[in-house]
């Protein structure tokens, strides 16, 4: 495991980064590397690895560890890598923390089994916690994909868990959100709802997880740095712009929107397996047409320096 004096804090912008595939739907190594790369370059915290949006569930256990090595390989100590290595098998979720320490990342995190009591749920976080070799331990927070909705008290006692350092928090639940936030003064809580993300920084989040972040990293630094100088207006003049470019997606599906984006500025063939279908050439040019003017709305520090010109 990496010296813990030169562990990157995980807090800022940290993409939810994808894994880009190749026409075999296995997990492409040198398209992660390049993305993984572009996204440092951008300025960018860390990297989230093999979350929901990287397609955690649909790749392969060596694919996973894979993928967390390339980051860490590529992060160094210039930003930090929270490995997600949540499954539905408790053993399974172990034992990709135990590499996770291995391979020096900085953290884990993972998305508690799915119909599952909470004792259930808090059973597995301490053995998570157990099996981590002392990185810090996030919970996940994502009752649209859990089903599970959460309380106060039940994230709190999580929270006590030894190891446990933070939270991802996927929920619309702003004063929900705002209260965890006061749990302890070196509890980090990641909100990850990309279209209200000013919001969120506004309330006390520490930092982001988002899948858009893929494509949108400038936005969501000039987001937080704006917010945290006072700079409210300007702040919110940035989600407005990628809060519409959102709305957009919805027409289309907003995986199939990145991997359009990616794919089109050569960062990708492919970020999603089967049975997903990609956009059709009418669908994707359409939608490309129309997200340009949007992000030339974008203050120039807000716009992502690989999709200039795209």
């Amino acid at each position: 495991m990496k010296d813990p004096s030169n562990t990157p804090p995980l807090r800022g912008v940290i993409p939810a980064i994808v894994s880009p595939c190749d026409v075999n739907d296995d997990f492409d190594a040198a398209a992660f590397s390049r993305l993984a790369e572009a996204l440092i370059e951008e300025g960018v915290a860390g990297l989230y690895v093999c979350g929901l949006t990287g397609e955690g569930y649909q790749l392969a256990m060596e694919e996973r560890r894979e993928a967390v090595e390339i980051a860490v390989n590529i992060c160094g100590t210039k930003a930090g890598v929270l490995a997600h290595v949540g499954t539905q098998d408790t053993r399974l979720s172990c034992r990709l923390a135990a590499h996770a320490a291995e391979a020096g990342a900085h953290g884990v995190a993972a998305i508690p089994p799915m119909a599952r009591t909470f004792p259930e749920i808090e059973r597995y976080y301490h053995e998570l916690a157990a099996a981590s070799a002392g990185l810090p331990v996030f919970i996940y927070h994502i009752p649209i994909y859990t089903k599970w909705e959460a309380t106060f008290d039940q994230l709190a006692r999580l929270s006590e868990i030894k190891g446990v350092c933070g939270i991802k928090f996927t929920d619309y639940n702003l004063m929900l959100m705002r209260r965890l936030t006061a749990i302890r003064r070196d509890f980090t809580l990641l909100y990850g709802r990309d279209e209200q993300f000013a919001a969120g920084i506004a309330l006390g989040a520490h930092g982001g997880v988002g899948s858009t972040d893929n494509i949108f990293p400038r936005a969501y630094l000039a987001i937080q740095r704006a917010v945290n100088q006072g700079h409210f207006e300007d702040a919110f003049q940035i989600q407005s712009s990628i809060t519409d470019a959102m709305i957009l997606t919805e027409e289309y599906g907003l995986a199939a929107c990145i991997e359009a984006v990616l794919v089109r500025v050569g960062m990708a063939k492919g970020i999603r397996r089967q049975p997903a279908i990609r956009l059709n050439k009418a669908d994707t040019s359409a939608f490309l047409d129309r997200l340009r003017p949007i992000l030339e709305r974008l203050p120039s520090d807000a716009q992502t320096g690989f999709l200039k010109g795209f």
